[in-house]
């Protein structure tokens, strides 16, 4: 995911982690491709429902224009779910609401102040899962 960050020109100006361990060693892989992003470790964040993330967010202050969230599910993905407005790319949003891995990131675009962000006025743009990054098993010899 480091390197999908880093290839897709990803540069959070902030980076809020929940205080657990397992969102501080997940935050340890990406270090090296958030640009020296600030990172913010809250207790807030270490949360399993959406509402308490969307309220942070909220918060955040405008001078911050991209913002990466490393928390929990099932509150990341309702929150993505909640946000994605009617204009999400539709394939990104099925494979939301298929399933919403460890360790996946979902793009979400949003013009306007951060107090003003709510439910249905984001677009998902893009989905990416680790296993998207995992290259196929060679088939056997003898096997086309």
């Amino acid at each position: 995911m480091a390197n999908h960050l880093v290839r897709e020109g990803v540069a959070p100006d902030v980076v809020l982690c929940s205080a657990a361990r397992r969102t501080r060693e997940t935050l340890d892989l990406l270090e090296g491709a958030l640009g020296g992003a600030p990172v913010q470790f809250e207790r807030e964040i270490y949360v399993f429902e959406h509402r308490p993330l969307l309220a942070r967010l909220r918060r955040l202050e405008d001078t911050f224009n991209t913002a990466l969230v490393v928390g929990h599910n099932p509150a990341l993905e309702e929150l993505t779910l909640s946000l994605a407005g009617p204009e999400s790319d539709p394939t990104a949003l099925a494979e939301v609401r298929n399933k919403y891995p460890t360790g996946a990131l979902a793009d979400l675009t949003f013009d306007g102040p951060w107090s003003a962000l709510a439910p249905g006025l984001a677009r998902l743009t893009g989905f990416t899962r680790p296993r998207d990054f995992v290259p196929p098993e060679p088939a056997a010899p003898g096997v086309r």
